[in-house]
């Protein structure tokens, strides 16, 4: 399947993860742009298309290089592979779309979200977390809400059941 981003620990293979973060924000950042260009903007010529692609595309891919970037060489340079690595790579990725949008308050959101995603992603990949479980959903839980053989219950009533009632 190629390369995936957690394949090597952090500080190890930098190029490798810039490339696959960047070719994945390249790729969101043109179908995002193909929906702006006929959609929102309605841009007329080649040129002013181009521009608006262009546009788009900074803030997709600045900030996954920033974000792989300064993940890695946090990693390099505290010779660790922990939460605090990708604390400072949200932070990075959020100062490129603060800078694009010209606003701090946009960056510092943004850069809190980001580093709130790779916190929580990282977390998923060191603990086997599944954010999509590869069994059907339907398996999973009983497709009757009134199924009898299942007791969804909050507190299970262990009561004997040949008791009468006086």
């Amino acid at each position: 399947m190629g390369y995936q981003y957690f394949d090597t620990p952090q500080g190890k293979d930098c190029d490798k993860k810039l490339f696959f973060a960047t070719k994945y924000a390249a790729g969101a950042s043109a179908v995002y742009s193909f929906y702006d260009v006929l959609m929102f903007s309605q841009v007329n010529g080649f040129a002013p298309t181009m521009a608006r692609f262009a546009f788009n595309a900074f803030p997709f891919v600045g900030s996954a290089a920033a974000f792989s970037a300064v993940t890695c060489m946090s990693a390099n340079f505290r010779k660790k592979d922990d939460l605090l690595n990708y604390v400072f790579g949200g932070l990075a990725a959020g100062g490129v779309i603060g800078a694009w949008k010209q606003k701090a308050s946009v960056g510092l959101g943004s850069g809190a979200l980001f580093s709130l995603a790779g916190v929580v992603i990282f977390s998923s990949v060191a603990e086997n977390w599944d954010f999509f479980p590869k069994e059907p959903i339907h398996k999973l839980v009983s497709p009757d809400p009134f199924d009898h053989k299942n007791d969804y219950s909050f507190i299970k009533n262990d009561a004997p059941k040949n008791w009468v009632s006086k």
